[in-house]
């Protein structure tokens, strides 16, 4: 099995299960970061630019999610 083929299942598997457990931890908006990376790796792999865009706005997105729900937990 290629690493690409790996990358894809981690990045299908670990996004649906940091999107459930967003609500109650907000590391795991960090995690859905990680998994955007591998999403990236794998789009930009099958020459896929739209979807590779899509997986760097996602990431950037997981990223200030978890600054912004760090904040609300800590009350600012």
């Amino acid at each position: 099995m290629d690493i690409i083929k790996i990358f894809d299942i981690i990045s299908g598997v670990g996004t649906v299960i940091c999107l459930n457990l967003v609500a109650r931890y907000s590391k795991a908006w960090l995690f859905y970061s990680g998994t955007t990376i591998l999403f990236i790796i794998v789009c930009h792999n099958r020459n896929l630019p739209g979807l590779t865009f899509m997986g760097t706005v996602l990431f950037f997105t997981g990223l200030k999610n978890y600054w912004v729900s760090r904040g609300q937990r800590n009350g600012k």
